[in-house]
């Protein structure tokens, strides 16, 4: 099982919750609802939480999580089926390569162990953090080029 502390509820899931539905938004290329995203983002963060606190097997939460981010961009924000698996599938590769670039600088950069770091929710939140700027940086570049930059030009 994958238990999150409030701690890390409220300093990394919230936050990321926010870019992963930006990102979906971004490669929809849909221009984003303020209400209904930050709807989006605050119950994709506590269904997250709750799919983490369920007693199954490690990876199947990626699957559950990935439903439900499918459903959420589909009844909440609006966006058509097809295109919001393909972009919550995108999302969530682009996620998991930001979270394996950091434990690559943490583990073979900075010679961190691992393991002692996730024996501490407050040091494991702090080296995941650069994970969690990577993919706000990704996110919010992404929603500016696909998105913000196609409507200046008047392309959509």
């Amino acid at each position: 099982m994958l238990h999150l502390t409030w701690f890390e509820f409220f300093v990394r899931s919230i936050p990321e919750s926010f870019f992963i539905v930006l990102l979906v938004y971004a490669f929809s290329k849909q221009k984003v609802d303020k209400k209904r995203y930050i709807l989006a983002s605050l119950l994709y963060a506590v269904l997250v939480f709750a799919v983490r606190e369920l007693p199954i097997i490690f990876g199947i939460h990626t699957f559950i999580v990935l439903f439900v981010l499918i459903v959420i961009t589909c009844y909440i924000n609006k966006i058509k089926v097809i295109v919001s698996f393909r972009s919550s599938i995108l999302t969530m590769i682009l996620l998991y390569i930001c979270e394996l670039v950091n434990i690559f600088f943490v583990q073979y950069v900075f010679h961190l162990n691992i393991e002692k770091m996730y024996t501490d929710v407050y040091i494991k939140t702090l080296y995941s953090l650069p994970s969690l700027l990577l993919i706000a940086v990704v996110s919010i570049f992404a929603y500016y080029m696909l998105v913000v930059n196609k409507r200046k030009k008047g392309v959509i």
